[in-house]
């Protein structure tokens, strides 16, 4: 007989090699941070906790009321205090329900409403990061900390700590009862405890020490897999002739995955043989000596549905017992969530950084003392400079390749393909030609196409134009043209050469022509 929450076999009781090397060492700070984003909600947690230890109160009182029902109700064939036991018994679980109803609400509430403060925090903490730091990091590891390790404080508020309550509080109701009615019984139920739990969990372990190893081979045969059947696999094989070395490979990791395989279930099989034996031994033992205080010994304190509701509540002790041994190994696990959440927040801010070091004044200094008047540092020398940091940021943060900006040498073959034959505009002074990128991003197609008229004839005019959707890349190429002054230099009359809008459903240049076209659309 199983009751509670069962027994919860695989990963979830046992830490993998990488948890247990990089577990977090618990400190009072890390969790002095932790129960800060409790603080706002500190009245929907006294709910919480005071919902979850009456739920699992009331939900124990059904199993209580069955002693009574077999006693007063069956065994004295009392008609009308079987249906008063049972009706009380029915509303008891109904009550437990709706408070555990009420319990769940308030903490999703709270995990959701935490979980958003977190989120906002995190994400107001590395707006204020340098560009560094983004360049420096991985986008992956900066994409998870914001969705699925805050996701996963969810899971924590609302499983890993609210089930470790309601055990505590089912085992804690389970014991004083049980100790009430008997505590021979009691004490004999409690020794069987860990008759159960600790083969269980041995045989548990191994099997998940089986299906890691099994994973691996798995992996093994898939990496086999893809180096063999895809095209430029076979065309080595076909070359080096390996094709009955490849197969001996296979054929022996596939030999090893069966093997693994046939473990498996049968450490599954012994698993639940495991389980039924141990299960079954407590209760024998408990109907054993039950029977034997009350046959031989004549015992009238203890009844029949004394020693039913004894059995009923060992059974319900098992699933908590079970997890609260597993506590270690959830806590490390929580304890891990957050600490790789809160490692974010340690990156300081790169400017508060140079100030606490007294070097960012020097840094300023250094800045003020570069003198960029356009007396100094022509318009279109400025508009190359920020030409080349766009290009740099870009490079650097590895957008995804269309989504900012067209890698250099795409531009390069794609201008030289537009103007290799034009001979008015490469050899003829004075010559005058317009060009448009509906899709034009940062500029850069249109910076490039001007700085290939600089190399081979300057004495030609080509006049720029540009359209974008995304405000920044617009505003981006609207400060390169401003830099450059372009507007001086053939702009429309309302002096924009480069405008907002989506192309396709708000054409900003609707009416005029242009002699060249050229777009790398998103």
């Amino acid at each position: 007989m199983m009751g509670g929450n069962g027994f919860k076999g695989g990963r979830g009781g046992f830490l993998t090699e990488e948890e247990k090397q990089n577990s977090p060492k618990i400190t009072a700070q890390l969790l002095k941070r932790m129960f800060s984003y409790l603080i706002p909600y500190w009245k929907q947690l006294i709910v919480s906790v005071l919902a979850i230890i009456t739920s699992s109160v009331f939900g124990v009182f059904p199993t209580i009321l069955t002693g009574r029902i077999i006693d007063e109700g069956l065994l004295e064939q009392d008609m009308p205090v079987l249906i008063r036991l049972i009706g009380l018994s029915f509303g008891v679980l109904i009550i437990a329900n709706l408070i555990s109803v009420v319990e769940s609400y308030v903490n999703v509430w709270m995990a959701e409403n935490i979980t958003y403060d977190m989120r906002n925090k995190m994400y107001s903490h590395l707006q204020r990061m340098s560009h560094r730091f983004f360049t420096t990091s991985k986008q992956g590891d900066i994409i998870t900390r914001m969705t699925s390790d805050i996701g996963g404080v969810q899971s924590v508020l609302t499983g890993t700590w609210t089930s470790i309550l309601q055990n505590f509080a089912t085992l804690t109701v389970a014991l004083v009862t049980m100790y009430t009615k008997s505590p021979l019984l009691a004490t004999i139920g409690i020794v069987v405890v860990p008759l159960f739990i600790l083969p269980t969990k041995r045989v548990g372990k191994r099997r998940w020490e089986i299906t890691l190893e099994s994973r691996k081979h798995n992996d093994d045969i898939n990496q086999i897999l893809n180096e063999t059947l895809s095209v430029s696999g076979q065309l080595l094989s076909k070359l080096f002739v390996t094709e009955a070395y490849e197969f001996e490979r296979y054929q022996e990791a596939n030999k090893q995955m069966i093997r693994l395989n046939i473990k498996e279930s049968m450490a599954g099989k012994w698993f639940r043989v495991v389980i039924n034996v141990f299960t079954n031994i407590g209760p024998m033992l408990i109907y054993l000596v039950g029977g034997i205080l009350i046959i031989e010994y004549g015992n009238t304190d203890l009844t029949i549905g004394d020693i039913t509701v004894m059995v009923a509540l060992l059974g319900r002790m098992y699933g908590p017992v079970n997890s609260l041994l597993n506590i270690q190994v959830d806590m490390i696990r929580s304890m891990a969530l957050f600490d790789r959440i809160f490692e974010y927040f340690e990156f300081s801010n790169e400017i508060e950084r140079m100030h606490d070091a007294n070097i960012l004044y020097l840094v300023v200094k250094e800045f003020c003392d570069v003198d960029l008047h356009p007396d100094k540092v022509p318009n279109d020398q400025m508009g190359l400079v920020f030409e080349n940091l766009i290009r740099r940021f870009n490079e650097l943060a590895n957008e995804t390749a269309g989504d900012h900006f067209t890698p250099r040498e795409v531009i390069h073959l794609m201008v030289d393909l537009l103007f290799i034959g034009d001979d008015n505009l490469l050899t003829k002074g004075g010559y005058a030609v317009k060009m448009l990128d509906p899709a034009c991003g940062t500029g850069g197609m249109l910076a490039e196409a001007q700085a290939y008229m600089r190399r081979h004839n300057t004495s030609a005019k080509l006049y720029v134009y540009g359209q974008d959707y995304n405000k920044r890349a617009f505003a981006t190429a609207a400060s390169d043209m401003l830099m450059k002054q372009v507007d001086h230099n053939g702009s429309s009359s309302d002096g924009e050469n480069v405008r907002f809008g989506d192309s396709f459903t708000d054409d900003k240049f609707e009416g005029e022509s242009f002699d060249y076209f050229i777009a790398n659309p998103p």
